[in-house]
């Protein structure tokens, strides 16, 4: 009951944020479905949910949910820096945390991507 009240509660505060910044930015969704076969196994289905609000061409903000079958649901909250000067390095900082029969605790992390 706490992880479904959590839910709610993280909807409605992203819900606010993003009203708040949407005359500033550019707001865009993504629906992904992966179908996996681990080592010829039973097939899984992973649902993808990614929210992405672009505040400037280099400052994102991205809620991304991922539902498997095996693993559950977690939720990830991150900002992505993009670095004008070179255009193929960013960096992210965010926190991942299971949402749905997820005993994943909360958990920050930062990447470095360069893109090629």
């Amino acid at each position: 009951m706490k992880d479904k009240i959590a839910l709610w509660l993280l909807t409605i505060v992203l819900v606010l944020v993003v009203s708040a910044f949407a005359l500033a930015g550019e707001l865009t969704g993504s629906q992904t479905i992966t179908v996996e076969w681990p080592d010829g196994g039973e097939r899984y289905i992973v649902s993808t949910s990614v929210l992405n609000y672009a505040y400037t061409d280099w400052l994102h903000f991205t809620f991304v949910v991922d539902i498997h079958p095996e693993w559950s649901t977690a939720a990830d909250v991150s900002t992505t820096v993009y670095i004008p000067a070179f255009e193929v390095i960013y960096a992210t900082a965010g926190v991942r945390r299971g949402l749905y029969n997820n005993d994943l605790p909360a958990t920050p992390y930062v990447q470095v991507t360069v893109q090629f």
